[in-house]
């Protein structure tokens, strides 16, 4: 059979065929036909005669089925039975199927074991139910602009050492689907790899793709992507690398219920330095099954500034585990989800468990114009830090025992809603370093941490001028800390102070140290809403920086519908017990302070150092202070003190002594009950002291 075209005149090895004289005649007759044909049985083949009539646009063409070549094979379909040492060579257009049989192979010493040549078409299908085995090249390699339809595997497709790939896709070639229930092993590099323009519509494996490098990898460029439509893996995809792969390249879906291991780096990795103008997109990442590495998925961009990659959705169900370890800058930031530089992932859902010895979840980078790298970040499963408990600051401020760790790089990283109806156990719960911002953070579920639970904290290496800021907070579930539940530590740059919006507390909060802590000169900028519970061993809330706006009645602490506010520990001086709010050093609290609705501080309020107190203390509802109010120092109270109705009381009394000065009036109504009023040392009360029918105070000392 004969497998090539050619041309009328060219030289040829075909054996020249004399035509009759009544063939001619016969041909004659024929010239208006637009295709003639001739059979000849000796070759197997055709002389076909296109466009007869015109003899200057003619071609003949002589066809021969032979597309699959050596091994033994000769023909457009082959088995192989035996073990082959030469390699199988597949061309032209024709097609075929060449299937390799149990305990069968092609196992080479050189070169490729299965080689598609350039510009290969049709329907062509290529089974292993035994070994394929290069030599110094690939195991199947597939040529420049060639298309293949299959590749099974139920066998073993390899390379030696010194060879490459277990299948190589070269430049601009299609597969559309490959199938894996074996084994595929890679040599100096991937069990699979695509190179630019090369794609795949379905790689399906339920067997072992293994690599020195990658399991996976697509190697596209800016212009020129690799692609693959879906992934799914019921087996194990490892590399001594990465697992899967994507390098400036798109993929639609990777779906795991198997294990993907990446070594050095990532269980499955994703990097492009894409310009806007050629965008890299994944639709779904969705894994029920283990997924682990250095980072278990990472989505990187090379461009520091300008770049786009677009990852829809996230999701596990199953087990991602990270097991790199102290971070000592953004760089090398790790986790068990790292999203970094510009990326945009639109939603990150974890249903099932995040291990880390380093971040849970890592944004570091900065937004497109503003817009968010992370839409939703959910968590009803469970993040979990496994690492050391001895962090110095360093690795701390990069990401190093952070459940959800946010930082900066040239530019403010956003998200969107954090949601957390799971349980997060780790180091630091959440970790907002300078420079980063967040909407919504919203607990249901259990924060767990062993130092703080949510930080606004610095990474040294970041001084810009730019604000670090979340929006609210809402907490019907638990935090529960080592030191702080919230904290808000001192900017790196005064320009821009850490700031959050407005906290509301349904649920509970704790530190051991305190419940939320406010740096010096940092911002509560609205309310904090306690309807549950809010404590710490030293105190419910110490306050050093600001708590509201000035000339705005926002910003204050709100006890509703039977909230707490205490302190659980020591003492605090020699007349109460630890106070539930502290506010001291240069604290302002410009709002008011308001218990209703049977609400309750336990440990009082002290007001010490410098700090101002510009808003009311209202008692009412059936509330009640235990432990008094206290100022000190030279704290200074201008707003009013107010116990109103039944059943509403300061225990412990208002203490003025020091420095301090009471500058607004103390006003008991409505069957009111307040202990004492006691001024002492330098202490000075200028405002007015009224008692209502049916009120009571029970003793008034002035010796200030």
């Amino acid at each position: 059979m004969i497998n090539s075209t050619q041309e009328k005149n060219s030289n040829s090895t075909i054996k020249q065929t004399f035509l009759s004289l009544a063939t001619i005649s016969f041909l004659a007759t024929c010239a208006n036909a637009s295709i003639t044909t001739i059979s000849d049985k000796v070759s197997n083949g055709s002389i076909v005669i296109s466009k007869a009539k015109t003899t200057t646009n003619s071609t003949t063409k002589i066809k021969n089925s032979r597309s699959i070549t050596g091994g033994g094979c000769s023909g457009t379909t082959c088995n192989i039975n035996s073990n082959q040492t030469t390699g199988v060579t597949i061309s032209g257009n024709n097609g075929g199927t060449l299937t390799i049989e149990n305990n069968a192979g092609i196992n080479v010493n050189n070169g490729n074991a299965i080689k598609v040549n350039n510009d290969t078409t049709g329907n062509i299908t290529i089974v292993n139910k035994g070994s394929i085995q290069g030599g110094s090249g690939n195991g199947i390699d597939i040529g420049q602009r060639s298309t293949i339809d299959n590749i099974n595997n139920t066998g073993t497709i390899g390379v030696a050492s010194n060879g490459w790939n277990g299948i190589d896709l070269q430049n601009n070639s299609i597969v559309e689907t490959i199938t894996n229930s074996g084994f595929i092993q890679g040599g100096k590099e991937d069990g699979i790899q695509l190179k630019q323009g090369s794609s795949v519509e379905t790689i399906a494996n339920s067997g072992t793709i293994s690599g020195t490098k990658n399991g996976i990898s697509l190697n596209g460029n800016n212009g020129n992507s690799a692609s693959v439509n879906i992934i799914t893996n019921t087996g194990t995809i490892s590399g001594n690398e990465n697992g899967i792969k994507i390098s400036n390249s798109n993929v639609n879906t990777i779906t795991n219920s198997g294990t993907i291991n990446g070594g050095s780096g990532s269980g499955i990795s994703v990097f492009t330095n894409a310009t806007k103008a050629n965008p890299k997109t994944i639709q779904n990442i969705t894994n029920s099954g283990i997924i682990s590495g250095k980072d278990g998925i990472k989505l990187d961009i090379g461009f520091r500034l300008g770049g786009m990659l677009t990852v829809d959705n996230i999701t596990n169900t199953g087990t991602i585990v990270s097991t790199g370890t102290n971070p000592t800058s953004w760089e090398n930031t790790t986790g068990g989800i790292v999203v970094k530089y510009n990326t945009v992932a639109k939603t990150i859902d974890n249903q099932g468990l995040i291990l880390t010895k380093s971040s849970g979840v890592a944004l570091v980078g900065h937004s497109n114009n503003g817009d968010k790298n992370i839409e939703t970040l959910k968590n009803s499963g469970t993040i979990k830090y496994t690492g050391s408990q001895t962090i110095d600051r360093l690795n701390e401020e990069n990401g190093q025992g952070a459940g959800i760790y946010v930082g900066n790089l040239d530019g403010i990283p956003k998200i969107g809603t954090i949601d957390n109806s799971g349980l997060i156990n780790t180091y630091n719960g959440m970790y907002f370093a300078l420079g980063s911002q967040a909407g919504t953070i919203k607990n249901s579920g259990t924060i767990l941490a062993s130092k703080d639970g949510i930080v606004l904290g610095n990474d040294e290496a970041s001084k810009e001028e730019r604000q670090t800021r979340v929006d609210y907070i809402n907490n019907t579930g638990t935090i529960q800390a080592g030191r702080y539940g919230i904290f808000i530590d001192v900017a790196a740059n005064d320009k821009v102070p850490f700031q959050i919006g407005k906290i509301n507390i349904d649920g509970v909060v704790s530190g051991g140290v305190a419940g939320f802590y406010i740096g010096a000169n940092q911002k509560l900028t609205e309310d904090i809403i306690v309807k549950g519970t809010l404590t710490g061993g030293s105190a419910g809330i110490i306050n050093n920086g600001v708590i509201g706006e000035s000339g705005s009645s926002k910003g204050g602490i709100k006890l509703q519908d039977g909230g707490l506010i205490l302190a659980s520990n020591t003492m605090y001086g020699a007349d109460a017990i630890n106070p539930a709010i502290l506010n001291t050093g240069n604290g302002i609290i410009y709002g008011n302070t308001e218990l209703d609705s049977k609400s309750k501080i336990i440990g009082g309020v002290v007001n010490a150092g410098n700090a101002k107190l510009i808003g009311d203390i209202i008692v009412k509802g059936g509330s009640s202070i235990s432990g008094g109010i206290i100022n000190t120092d030279s704290g200074v109270v201008t707003g009013s003190i107010k116990v109103q109705g039944s059943d509403s009381a300061i225990e412990g009394g208002i203490i003025n002594d020091g420095d301090g000065k009471l500058q607004g009036s103390i006003e008991v109504s409505g069957g009111g009950k307040l202990d004492s009023i006691v001024n002492q040392g330098n202490g000075q009360i200028t405002g007015d002291v009224s008692v209502g029918s049916g009120s009571s105070v029970d003793n008034i000392t002035n010796s200030g």
